[in-house]
């Protein structure tokens, strides 16, 4: 399974500050664009883990007392 350190991302209060400046400074063309990029580049890496976080998942279900269905 892929660590969580290299799969878990969140932006510190200084890279937030200078999204924002830039956000700001775009157009409305540019900024729909931005968040088009950041929306695909989420999707892509929710797609390459949903399927380990479904191996996992399978994993701990085999491991129960009980059948889950």
């Amino acid at each position: 399974m892929v660590a969580y350190e290299e799969t878990h991302w969140a932006a510190s209060d200084r890279e937030i500050a200078v999204f924002e400046k830039m956000y700001k400074e775009t157009s409305r063309e540019e900024r729909l664009e931005i968040a088009l990029k950041e929306v695909v580049i989420q999707l892509m890496r929710l797609n390459a883990n949903t399927e380990e976080i479904g191996n996992v998942l399978n994993r701990i279900a085999e491991g129960l007392p009980f059948e889950c269905k």
